[in-house]
């Protein structure tokens, strides 16, 4: 059986869902198919830091960046998430540094250094990275958790049980943009500001309650 993806998607927790994995939820879907659907919840940070996982690696032995989490499912594995498009070559950091956005849209260069690579999962946010790469940008520059995030645990749904979640209005689908994925708050505030995106009404859904009856 087909099934519309919401691949590219960021799936907003209804406000009156109550679930405590997923109340005032953010999911990036990065992969919808027949067989079921795998994605990361991008507002909610661990207690942990880059630096409590990598204890032994050069420089992010030092990055005092929060994990964030993912889901409730294998809580032990990690992914990072990133903006940097496969093209940036980081022998030329100083190009990348001078202004993110347009990083996002530099295109393949002639120099030899490796890139962070990975697979984009939506217009210009890519899953998977060459972790000696990404180390090497995030120590040349400032402010890594605008441009880079490393999630542990994911969220996981089976054959058709996101797609009766949808049924139900469990889920508020909006395109991914990079700038909620990579957002500087977290929890409820990227919630709400996400909702807000929603066309027709959205503003008024990041008022509610997440139960009516809490009027």
């Amino acid at each position: 059986m087909s099934v519309t993806s919401l691949r590219g998607h960021l799936l907003l927790s209804a406000p009156h869902m109550q679930d405590p994995n997923f109340m005032h939820t953010v999911v990036l879907i990065c992969q919808h198919d027949e067989n079921g659907a795998f994605g990361m919840t991008v507002n909610q940070t661990s207690s942990a830091l880059v630096r409590d996982i990598f204890p032994e690696t050069p420089i992010l032995k030092d990055l005092d960046l929060a994990i964030r989490s993912g889901g409730p499912v294998s809580p032990n594995s990690l992914q990072i998430l990133h903006r940097l498009p496969a093209g940036v070559a980081l022998g030329d950091l100083d190009q990348v540094d001078s202004d993110l956005a347009k990083a996002e849209g530099l295109t393949e260069t002639d120099a030899t250094s490796p890139s962070v690579a990975g697979v984009e999962v939506a217009p210009g946010i890519r899953l998977g990275a060459d972790l000696d790469g990404l180390a090497a940008f995030l120590a040349a520059r400032p402010g890594a958790d605008e441009c880079a995030r490393f999630v542990v645990g994911y969220s996981g749904w089976g054959e058709g049980q996101l797609d009766a979640e949808m049924a139900t209005g469990a889920w508020l689908p909006v395109p991914a943009e990079p700038d909620l994925v990579f957002s500087k708050d977290s929890g409820e505030a990227v919630w709400r500001s996400a909702l807000a995106r929603i066309p027709g009404g959205g503003s008024s859904l990041a008022h509610l309650p997440p139960d009516p009856s809490w009027n």
